[in-house]
């Protein structure tokens, strides 16, 4: 079972943030759709873009995140799928065209160093740049772990960065749970049509 679907307590919860996450991309992508995981971590949510997207671009910092989702993909039988060795918030630089979904799964890489996270300027910045890349109608995932002091203070920031949002242009709906304060939770964020 994957490791994310329990909270820091080690509780199960109703529906995992990535069981939701990827239950939302599912309302969307298709055989044609071009696809970002932005933060790859062991190559969970690339492999599920990867049997559904033409093709998926997954970035990360850490040679280790890269290493395990490459075996990943190949023990799988999926070559769809270029992996940069950079962080999520330069990922406009690498990708100059629009695409249909964006994952993000903040936090640490799970099974490595508990130190290594991502930082919270730079995954609020990252947000902002997918927002830009994201297609009308497409949308965004992000997977937030609140259960350590970094990782609550980057959700606190990913929130206030989405409350200015326009309205007119993005919905934002939360996937949380109320009565376990330091659970992981889930966002999702829709382009609207022009």
């Amino acid at each position: 079972m994957d490791h994310r679907d329990y909270g820091v307590t080690g509780i199960r919860t109703m529906k995992s943030v990535t069981m939701f996450n990827q239950q939302e991309i599912s309302r969307v992508i298709t055989g044609d759709s071009i696809a970002i995981d932005a933060t790859l971590g062991n190559g969970h949510d690339t492999l599920f873009l990867a049997r559904k997207a033409k093709h998926v671009h997954g970035f990360d910092v850490q040679i280790e995140a890269l290493e395990n989702t490459k075996k990943r993909l190949k023990e799988n039988g999926f070559d769809n799928v270029t992996l940069h060795h950079e962080s999520h918030h330069k990922m406009d630089a690498v990708i100059p065209f629009q695409v249909d979904v964006i994952m993000f799964n903040f936090g640490y890489l799970p099974g490595g160093r508990k130190t290594i996270t991502t930082q919270k300027e730079t995954s609020a910045l990252a947000l902002e740049k997918a927002c830009k890349l994201i297609k009308p109608g497409g949308i965004i995932t992000l997977a937030l772990y609140i259960g350590h002091k970094e990782g609550a203070e980057e959700a606190a920031l990913i929130e206030e960065t989405i409350k200015h949002l326009p309205k007119s242009r993005f919905e934002a709906i939360s996937y949380k749970p109320l009565n376990k304060n330091s659970a992981p939770y889930s966002i999702i964020i829709e382009k609207r049509k022009d």
